[in-house]
């Protein structure tokens, strides 16, 4: 990352575009809680001397300005309630620990907004969906869900067009914490199947950054990743790295096409929703769902997936339509059969028919464990699914270490499923 041939960076109160300023009202910085302090209806953002804590050159841009650090990056209103950004400003990361703020900009050179209502502070309440790889040339890209839907925000408009070679593109984003900074002068400079690059004046915690055509002013792309140096020595402080050359390609930064998650993002229960994992299991054999959870949470955790069990219902939860939703979102459903299983009237008719009837309509995949002496291979409907052990030895019959390896070949295989999504 760092400057292509000049510095293009530009504060909020000096942009002129009107179209460019309606932009920038959908994009908002991504911070840890403990970066805000709440009191009587307003926060105030943790901020430092940009200058200081980064031991900067006398000659960088924004050195007297204001910066938060150690925030996550930047995401983007997709839906009122939804942002997007790169997978990497939340993966690892507890979620409701995150707070998604809008309106950190500069409004005057020396007059920048650190606080603010908390209306224009949203805690994130669970990743969507998401696509995690840095490894070569694939997508990575996360759906955010807000604890309410963000008033007086834009929703960025999303390009249905394919992004084209040297096609001319901006960004909006927060570079190292800094108040928001928009960046125009770019173009695309390579193409793949699902990112491009762009020559973007970027910097660590433009993460996530939409990147919007300079013709349409809809978002093209994403900024998923960059060359790691922003800065270099000069001898008297640290001075961001200007690349003269604009045709040198191993630096560009990479941005996830746009298109790869507007299939994502609708409404009610449609594929933004394909990382769920329904598991349908007896009461009687809640053992075996506690123990199965621990080898699926470090997955969970890295949002390749969403586990659903009626563990997550809480009291006064309208059970029956909590379930029946559950079943519509669910991508896959791992069945803990016993005889107890077969035997529980809701199970046999509320859980097992519409998951038989999304496994033919639209490949839902259906995973048995055996977990004692049963009636599975004489089911019709449900031998036709390949158990993850044998029925002829089921878990009950087990060794502990014996189980251990069931559960951790089921993980993987769950995990082997999402990254073929």
């Amino acid at each position: 990352m760092g400057i292509w041939h000049e510095d293009n960076r530009m504060d909020y109160y000096e942009i002129m575009d009107e179209r460019v300023k309606k932009n920038s009202n959908c994009v908002a910085a991504i911070l840890k809680k403990d970066l805000i302090e709440a009191k009587n209806g307003f926060s105030t953002l943790k901020v430092k001397n940009y200058g200081k804590i980064f031991n900067l050159d006398e000659t960088e841009a924004f050195r007297d300005q204001s910066v938060i650090p150690g925030s996550a990056g930047t995401v983007f209103l997709v839906k009122k309630d939804v942002v997007a950004t790169a997978a990497q400003c939340v993966i690892g990361k507890k979620i409701t620990d995150l707070r998604i703020v809008f309106g950190y900009k500069m409004l005057a050179p020396t007059t920048p907004v650190i606080q603010m209502s908390n209306e224009n502070i949203y805690n994130c309440v669970e990743i969507i969906s998401l696509v995690y790889n840095l490894k070569g040339n694939k997508a990575s890209w996360a759906l955010v869900q807000l604890d309410r839907e963000a008033q007086g925000k834009e929703v960025a408009l999303l390009s249905k067009k394919d992004t084209s070679p040297d096609q001319h593109v901006y960004v909006i984003g927060h570079p190292m914490g800094l108040p928001l900074k928009y960046a125009a002068g770019a173009r695309v400079r390579g193409l793949d199947e699902s990112l491009f690059k762009a020559d973007l004046d970027i910097y660590m915690g433009n993460g996530g950054s939409p990147v919007f055509s300079a013709d349409t002013h809809q978002v093209v792309g994403i900024v998923t990743q960059g060359y790691p140096k922003d800065l270099r020595w000069t001898g008297k402080g640290w001075n961001s790295i200007i690349y003269t050359n604009r045709d040198i390609d191993i630096s560009c930064p990479k941005c996830t096409r746009i298109s790869e998650l507007t299939g994502y993002i609708g409404s009610g229960y449609t594929d933004i929703d394909r990382k769920q994992i329904f598991i349908s299991y007896s009461h009687i054999d809640k053992i075996y769902l506690d123990r199965l959870m621990v080898h699926l949470r470090p997955l969970e955790r890295y949002g390749l997936i969403k586990l659903w069990a009626d563990t997550k219902l809480k009291s006064g939860d309208k059970w029956k339509i909590e379930i029946e939703n559950a079943l519509k979102r669910a991508r896959a459903a791992i069945l803990l059969v016993s005889a107890d299983f077969l035997a529980s009237g809701f199970i046999v008719d509320n859980e097992l028919p519409p998951l038989l009837k999304k496994a033919e309509s639209d490949g839902t995949k259906i995973i048995p464990v055996i977990l004692g002496p049963c009636g599975f291979s004489e089911d019709e409907n449900l031998s036709i699914f390949q158990p993850t052990n044998d029925p002829s030895k089921p878990l009950m019959g087990l060794t502990k270490i014996k189980k251990e390896e069931i559960y951790y070949r089921l993980a993987k295989d769950i995990k082997v499923l999402m990254d073929n999504e």
